[in-house]
């Protein structure tokens, strides 16, 4: 229990009794090709809503990430996007902890090319926040992204999440961190893809993620990714069948050890 209580304190900064909200830690590889138009990937509008213009096809997703081997911290993820002529919409929903203590987010997201280089998405998020003995709260929040494709090989992007400040308590003082992305992707060549971005999250520390996805063949693909001030990171591979993709990684931060996850996405369209 004295393990878990350490955990919570790092990983939501005492939340409960903080100034500051944070929200629900996801694994880091969701955010894996945050801006790409070649390897699609629903779960990475956490980072970035302006990718979802790029989604061409329909495709849902979940994946479950146990961190640091305690079944109490047990992360569950799952969403949704289906193309429009208009854009492309998308649902997810977020949930991390257990009977004591537990974050949940549901959120909708909406976006749409303005050209063939240039993108703009915008999400609506409901977040619940409970624990023992403490009771629960609830905010609305909202994010903004912007994505664009400088050359054939080379996207950037800045995302805004919870720019205005979700308040989860009338009168505590305390309220959901504002978070901001800016980030760069390089794509080297047909199978070799590398991005970093920054980002600044209200009351830590400024952080710097770079992350590349190795696509050895037609089945099988590898990535990996380093967070530069949380001292934390990933490897994992990608297994494609048909119209279905096993995505299965194992991430590291010192001092607490790992955390496996597993993520399952279904394609309406066979992948070639």
């Amino acid at each position: 229990m004295k393990m878990i209580l350490a955990i919570l304190a790092l990983l939501f900064g005492n939340s409960v009794y903080a100034q500051f909200v944070k929200q629900p830690e996801a694994p880091l590889w969701l955010g894996l090709t945050v801006c790409s138009t070649r390897f699609s990937n629903p779960f990475s509008i956490r980072v970035n809503p302006a990718s979802l213009a790029f989604i061409d096809n329909a495709v849902a997703g979940v994946c479950s990430e146990i961190k640091f081997l305690q079944t109490d911290l047990e992360f569950f993820y799952a969403s949704a996007a289906v193309p429009l002529q208009s854009g492309a919409i998308s649902v997810d929903i977020a949930f991390i902890g257990s009977e004591g203590f537990s974050q949940a987010k549901m959120g909708f997201f909406y976006a749409k090319k303005l050209s063939s280089r240039l993108s703009l998405g915008a999400a609506f998020n409901y977040h619940r926040l409970s624990a023992q003995g403490y009771g629960s709260r609830n905010a609305i929040t909202a994010d903004l992204g912007c994505q664009l494709k400088a050359t054939e090989k080379l996207t950037v992007f800045f995302a805004a999440n919870n720019p205005v400040g979700g308040m989860p308590g009338k009168s505590s003082g305390e309220k959901l961190v504002s978070i901001y992305t800016a980030g760069i992707e390089q794509r080297i060549s047909e199978k070799v893809l590398i991005s970093g971005y920054a980002k600044k999250e209200e009351g830590s520390a400024l952080d710097i993620l770079f992350m590349a996805n190795y696509l050895t063949g037609n089945k099988i693909a590898l990535f990996g990714g380093l967070s530069i001030a949380k001292s934390e990171g990933f490897f994992g591979s990608c297994i494609m069948f048909q119209n279905m993709e096993f995505r299965q990684a194992v991430g590291w931060k010192q001092g607490l050890g790992i955390s496996p996850s597993l993520a399952v996405l279904f394609h309406k369209k066979k992948r070639d």
